[in-house]
């Protein structure tokens, strides 16, 4: 059971923030969603794997993550 938590606790939070991103923000386009959350991702399994965070958090980080970058690339545009 704790390994299908570990495994979703590293994909769920990109998926939310995405949700949450076209759900709350219709201004942002989805190339700026899709880089934001590959790039989400990858930083995602960087801290999985070099850091003592929990993974139980890694939801939450993968979520602001998600939307902080969309924003930032909408800014850029």
């Amino acid at each position: 059971i704790q390994l299908v938590n570990i495994i979703g606790s590293i994909f769920y939070g990109t998926i939310l923030g995405i949700f949450l991103v076209a759900f709350f923000s219709k201004k942002i386009n989805g190339n700026h969603i899709f880089w934001a959350a590959i790039i989400s991702q990858i930083l995602i399994f960087c801290i999985y794997a070099f850091s003592s965070v929990g993974y139980l958090w890694l939801n939450f980080i993968g979520a602001f993550l998600t939307i902080l970058f969309s924003n930032i690339f909408k800014k850029l545009d």
